[in-house]
């Protein structure tokens, strides 16, 4: 780290050196404007860049003859949030039909991206979002609220043995991938451009906490999936509705502390938050009861119910840890109140 002396000139005007290396390779020249942009810790950015938003780049993907679909997939979602804007892919002689199938499939996996142009040996996206219309907070909630609807359906479908309710929680699965995958690149791109923590209204050191709970309730979203995949295995074995009487009742009582560790993230609740965390570790035990009730039966049976009240155990687990990463956040706030018992 270089260091500067401050200055005053004029009487009144604070005044430091740049680096003559940083200068340089940034292209300053006498007389040039720099933008400086105040930070929440306390720190100055200084940069010669003055138009907001973040300069677009491209990635370029040139394909073998037979690519892996799945890869292909992955490595499409890793561009997305890592912040490409333009995705650029191509394969001679021409561009197979699954390669285009897979694009497309990227395209509705994720929002945004959009095809803009294809040749017969090339194809283009680009993402037209604007990332401050959907901020962290308005994309958490939305998420979080439709995980809580797909544990709750899910439970309902277990207990009923509905196989086209369990359809429609695994489906709606899908698009809570799509809302984290945002979220993960917003942050990455708030990294980046240094006027996006201001449009979004979330300071950096603050977004990563953002993006730690929406992991962890895209995990409970992948817990409710898996409780509705057990539904057909359990009507196909012929199990009594009754066996899963309890499971409504402890997903809807795990829902109900999850919306209010999330409102304690959302009303700054410190408080409520612990208390969360505590209704939470008391659900353990009250699950683990649930899983002695289905000791002794058919294999066909018990394996399905096994998987149901392990991914309830797991979803108690997920919300006490969304609980302490909401304290980590409402204590790392220096300009907050935070109301505590």
């Amino acid at each position: 780290m270089e260091t500067r002396k401050v200055q005053i000139t004029g009487g009144s005007t604070y005044v430091i050196s740049l680096p003559k290396k940083w200068a340089r390779a940034a292209g300053i020249k006498p007389n040039d404007t720099l933008g400086v942009i105040p930070q929440a810790d306390g720190t100055l950015v200084v940069t010669p860049k003055l138009v907001e938003g973040v300069t677009e780049r491209a990635k370029a993907f040139e394909l073998g003859p037979s690519p892996v679909d799945e890869e292909l997939f992955r490595d499409l979602i890793a561009a997305y949030v890592t912040g490409y804007d333009l995705i650029d892919l191509t394969q001679h002689p021409r561009m197979t039909a699954a390669v285009r199938n897979v694009v497309r499939k990227f395209c509705q996996s994720v929002i945004g991206p959009e095809i803009i142009d294809e040749t017969n040996e090339s194809i283009r996206t680009r993402d037209l979002l604007d990332p401050s219309d959907l901020p962290f907070r308005t994309s958490l909630t939305r998420m979080y609220r439709m995980v809580s609807a797909m544990h709750k359906g899910a439970a309902i479908a277990c207990a009923e043995l509905d196989t086209h309710l369990a359809e429609d929680v695994v489906y709606r699965d899908a698009e809570v991938d799509r809302l984290h995958w945002l979220i993960a690149r917003q942050y990455n791109l708030l990294l980046r451009d240094v006027h996006m923590a201001e449009k979004m209204g979330t300071p950096r050191e603050q977004a990563i906490i953002f993006l730690l709970i929406s992991r962890t309730v895209e995990r409970i979203g992948d817990h409710a999936a898996r409780m509705a995949k057990q539904v057909p295995e359990l009507r196909a074995a012929g199990a009594d509705a009754k066996l899963m009487a309890g499971v409504t009742r402890y997903s809807g009582e795990l829902m109900s502390i999850l919306d209010d560790v999330m409102g304690a993230l959302l009303e700054r609740n410190a408080a409520q938050a612990h208390e969360c965390i505590r209704r939470a570790g008391e659900m353990d035990k009250e699950i683990e009861k649930l899983s002695g009730r289905f000791s002794g039966l058919p294999g066909d049976i018990a394996l399905p119910l096994g998987a149901i009240v392990d991914s309830l155990e797991r979803t108690g687990h997920y919300i006490k840890d969304i609980g302490e990463l909401v304290i980590n956040y409402l204590i790392g706030e220096s300009d907050a109140t935070v109301r505590t018992g």
